[in-house]
């Protein structure tokens, strides 16, 4: 079922999440039965989000509290703060939260572009449970790299000048419904010849009008530059 796209307000549209769901699952469970997590009154707790679906990106809404990012992809980074924080696909982030004292703090994740979401409760022994509404009062946001440029690696790779740099450019789009990387569909695809032992550089660019996550499977990674600004970003791996 292919959403439709989202106007941003300055005439320019944007296609989101191109499959819908009956239903969006925070640990097998929807707001209507949210996972209820015990947890100590002024504890500090670490929160490990995993991104397992296959066709949706999020925002992470952590409600009244503040969150601190400590590792993206299981890699740390130096901390960031923040109360949103998105989400793409096979992404992972450790977040660290301080309790301010009793109570129940649901965690959200809304869906990009819509109104639906999903999410856990902490909550204090004898902690009043209310139930929490499926939907947010307004539709959330695309997906954007606005925690991605926050992001530095606490252990970045070596610097080292690239032996090879290949650039890889994705178009396409929902009507009709193909996607291609540098103009060629799956699976009549040239493969991007490489070394054993090289410093390999891929650019990235998104052509398409869809916040489209990249994936570098079975690899780990760093980011060094969003919109041609250099950065020290995130080292990140995707799941072979």
């Amino acid at each position: 079922m292919h959403m439709g796209p989202m106007n941003m307000g300055s005439g320019m549209a944007i296609d989101l999440n191109d499959i819908d769901y009956d239903a969006f699952l925070a640990n097998d469970r929807t707001l209507a039965d949210p996972e209820v997590i015990q947890v100590e009154r002024g504890a500090r707790v670490r929160l490990r989000l995993i991104n397992a679906a296959s066709a949706t990106q999020f925002w992470i809404d952590l409600g009244a509290l503040m969150g601190t990012v400590i590792a993206s992809d299981g890699h740390p980074v130096r901390p960031v703060r923040g109360t949103r924080l998105p989400l793409t696909m096979a992404q992972r982030l450790d977040v660290l939260i301080d309790l301010p004292g009793e109570g129940a703090f649901p965690i959200f994740a809304q869906v990009e572009g819509k109104r639906e979401r999903t999410g856990i409760i902490l909550a204090t022994p004898g902690a009043h449970v209310s139930r929490l509404a499926q939907a947010a009062e307004q539709d959330a946001s695309p997906v954007d790299l606005s925690l991605e440029g926050r992001l530095e690696a606490v252990e970045p790779l070596e610097p080292r000048v690239a032996d090879v740099t290949h650039r890889v450019i994705l178009a396409g789009g929902m009507a009709p419904y193909a996607w291609s990387l540098n103009g060629e569909f799956w699976p009549n695809v040239t493969p991007l010849m490489i070394a054993k032992g090289q410093r390999v550089a891929i650019e990235m660019v998104n052509r398409s009008m869809m916040t489209h996550p990249m994936h570098l499977h079975g690899h780990a990674f760093q980011v060094t530059a969003l919109n041609g600004t250099l950065v020290t970003g995130a080292v990140r791996d995707i799941p072979s």
